[in-house]
Order: C-alpha cells, then structure tokens, then sequence
C-alpha cells in the first residue's frame, strides 16, 4: 500500500522519494505517528481544495514532526521549506503537481 503512494510522486527526485518512503513506513509503524500522518492527509486534502490558500505554514514544529510533515507532502506533489535552526516553521506551498493521490495510507479513492 505505502508502494502505491510513492508510485504516486511525480517530478520527485529517487532520493526524495525513497526518503518519503522510508518515512511512511517508518511512522504508519507507530500507533502515535501514523495517528499524526492520517491528519496530515485530511488537512492537506482540505488545503489542495482551497482555490484560495496557497501556501500552508506549520509552526513550532520538531524535526521528528518536520520529516513527517515533509514526507506526505510529497505524496500530494507539495513542495516543500524545511526549518534551519533556529527557526521552527515549514511552509507547504502547492505546485503545478499537486494532487490528490489515487491510494492513501493503504485506503483506495472511491
């Protein structure tokens, strides 16, 4: 299933897409993790549906929660800003590649 939200990434180097990979796996293995990447999914899902936002800031984040963050971002073809110390915030920022994938955390689209 997390093969199939890979797949997805378009424009992605194999780098990045292996890393995302790696960090899906890593967090969809931990009840607490896979818990924050579920609500990742649905508040970029709304993001992507807003016409009106095109950038999405998450403050304060921890470099745990950035690697999350980062990861299903670009499983929705996200470009992302990640935090250089001391800053703490990442911005998503939607690109000519943004989309919903097809399959999410192991659950098919309708």
């Amino acid at each position: 299933a997390v093969d199939a939200l890979v797949a997805r990434v378009e424009g992605a180097t194999v780098a990045e897409t292996q890393r995302a990979e790696k960090s899906v796996r890593m967090a969809l293995n931990n009840i607490k993790s896979k818990g924050v990447m579920l609500k990742l999914d649905q508040q970029f899902e709304r993001f992507l549906a807003n016409a009106e936002l095109q950038q999405l800031r998450f403050n304060g984040v921890s470099e745990a929660q950035a690697e999350m963050v980062w990861a299903v971002a670009v499983l929705f073809g996200l470009d992302t800003t990640l935090p250089v110390p001391p800053d703490t915030s990442i911005v998503i920022v939607k690109t000519s590649r943004s989309a919903l994938p097809a399959t999410r955390f192991g659950e098919s689209r309708a």
